[in-house]
């Protein structure tokens, strides 16, 4: 069953279950799914793939429900959910299994017949009772229906099965890598019945082994089955798939396996084969290095995990970044020169409103294939992340040194307004450190004296956030652009003879210090960065200060001061 086969979301596709959903207690569902794409997820994750749902009539529109997001795999039972970090790929086949016991309230995750995690719903006393409605594809929020579209699933599910019984993990492991196909004694996918709605097709397969015919088939069958390559070549070579065509009967003459009828199509034979000779007859897909397959408008296009691609336009001469949630909504880059890709960080054109952006806005965005803990150049190229902005250039593009900024500055943040005190309804604490180094002059008779010292206050202002900080704090150290925008207390020396107050003049610097774990920004920020959220702000000044001071002289030169 493949269901929004096109990536577009929509609260209209769905397959609901003809046959009657038995009551559960203790049980196993297991199912196989390539998952095209994620949808959306709210701010605590409760939704973004849901694969199916079943709800009871007027009691209970969660009764069952499992999620494949972004960020984990999901099981809930009446809203009390087991959750896991388990990653769904996307297109790419995949088991899973989900097994529950009534007895303890323990649960199990199985993925590709291996245990991912386990643990127990010591809230959940109920029973999932029959005869609800059970939906493949969408969120229910009431029984059979409330769908949405950022709540439904984009990809192909088949061989769900559900068992009265607790699934050994032998068994899971056999059903897993097609050993054992026993199907389910409570509901078994070669029995179900569907009533499909809008983008739901239903794929069968079966016949006779397969040959492309054109490039776009050949092209189709690599994309379909090269992910199971390694597993078929048993890692012994290049060669995973037979095609239905063989040279047996004239050498260098591909027929078709049953009716022998000449393959016209010259497809991209490696080394320039047939060439085996009469020992090898058999034609056989092959993987390996390079690029294979033909793409849209001869480019390389790229399928998002939600809901946008990236395609070359003719029409514009340019890459296009076009959404299938919010139809017309796309931003293009056009690039310096035909041949380049929007590798790395590029800007972009945003054609029509969106994100809170505004028609013709430009912004940057970065498409990188830079794993976790990396920083991604200008260019495309990657780095680790704790070598961006440490004076050193590492991107070949020096682009790791030309856009450093420590701080994060929230929208509305006033350098007026002091920041809130750590404790409710107590003042902020501002530590305050004196340095003093000498004294170049003691004038009695004017009852003054001179004395260099350095000042350094610290306090912590929650409303900032620090960016890429750096063990050496030197490298930590403000630029006076960035110190003008923060707020800064200031200090007053009342007995100064010029009335002195603290401030950022020369020799002065304003130094960040980490007070918390560093934790790599999301994807909302275009440029990688490691944030702290609880950090010290550290401000210290040299100063040379002539202070008025009433000398008790009583003793004078025979006392100590």
């Amino acid at each position: 069953m493949l269901l929004q086969g096109s990536g577009t979301p929509a609260p209209t596709s769905f397959a609901r279950l003809l046959n009657p959903f038995p009551e559960l207690r203790k049980f196993t569902v297991c199912y196989r799914i390539r998952m095209h794409r994620y949808r959306e997820e709210d701010d605590i994750n409760i939704y973004g793939g849901p694969l199916l749902s079943y709800a009871l009539l007027d009691t209970d529109s969660s009764a069952l429900k499992i999620d494949h997001r972004l960020y984990g795999y999901q099981v809930c039972l009446s809203s009390i959910c087991a959750t896991s970090n388990v990653i769904t790929p996307l297109w790419y086949w995949s088991h899973f299994c989900f097994t529950f016991d009534d007895s303890d309230k323990s649960w199990t995750f199985y993925m590709n017949g291996v245990k991912e995690a386990g643990d127990k719903l010591y809230n959940f006393s109920k029973v999932i009772f029959g005869n609800g409605a059970f939906v493949i594809g969408q969120q229910q929020d009431n029984f059979g229906g409330g769908f949405e579209g950022d709540r439904s699933y984009s990809g192909e599910i088949t061989q769900l099965n559900f068992w009265h019984r607790v699934l050994d993990a032998s068994t899971i492991k056999n059903i897993a890598e097609c050993r054992d196909k026993d199907e389910g004694d409570a509901l078994a996918w070669s029995t179900l019945r569907w009533n499909s709605s809008g983008e739901v097709e239903w794929l069968k397969f079966g016949g006779e082994i397969g040959i492309p015919i054109n490039d776009a088939e050949n092209t189709r069958m690599f994309t379909e089955t090269v992910g199971w390559a390694e597993h078929c070549s048993s890692y012994l070579g290049s060669s995973y798939l037979w095609l239905g065509a063989q040279d047996g009967n004239v050498e260098g003459r591909w027929e078709h396996f049953e009716s022998n009828e000449t393959i016209t199509y010259q497809g991209r034979w490696r080394g320039g084969g047939p060439n085996g000779g009469t020992v090898e007859n058999c034609l056989a897909m092959m993987y390996g290095p390079g690029i294979n397959g033909l793409c849209v408008n001869n480019r390389p296009s790229l399928t998002g995990y939600r809901h946008s691609d990236i395609f070359w336009d003719n029409e514009t001469q340019a890459w296009k970044l076009a959404s299938k949630k919010t139809p017309g909504s796309s931003a293009l880059h056009i690039p310096d020169s035909p041949s380049d890709y929007p590798l790395g960080k590029k800007t972009w054109e945003v054609k029509s409103q969106i994100c809170g952006y505004s028609r013709g806005e430009k912004v940057q965005l970065t498409l990188s294939a830079c794993i976790f803990g990396q920083y991604t150049c200008d260019d495309g190229s990657c780095i680790a992340l704790r070598k961006k902005c440490d004076l050193r250039m590492d991107c070949p593009d020096n682009s790791d040194e030309t856009k450093c900024t420590l701080l994060s500055i929230p929208v509305g943040y006033s350098n007026t307004i002091p920041p809130p005190p750590l404790v409710q309804s107590e003042p902020l604490p501002v530590n305050i450190s004196v340095f003093i180094s000498s004294f170049p002059g003691i004038k009695t008779e004017v009852l003054s004296f001179e004395t260099n010292f350095v000042l350094l206050l610290m306090w912590q202002d929650s409303r900032l956030k620090f960016l890429d900080l750096k063990n050496e704090r030197s490298l930590n150290m403000l630029t006076p652009e960035e110190v003008q925008k923060i707020w800064f207390p200031e200090i007053f020396f009342y007995n100064d003879d010029g009335n002195l107050f603290s401030n950022l003049e020369q020799g002065s610097r304003v130094e960040l210090i980490a007070g918390g774990t560093a934790v790599q920004g999301g994807s909302d920020n275009s440029d990688e960065a490691n944030i702290i959220s609880e950090g010290v702000v550290a401000m210290s000044q040299r100063y040379n200060v002539h202070y008025s001071c009433d000398f008790d002289l009583l003793m004078f030169p025979f006392d100590a001061q």
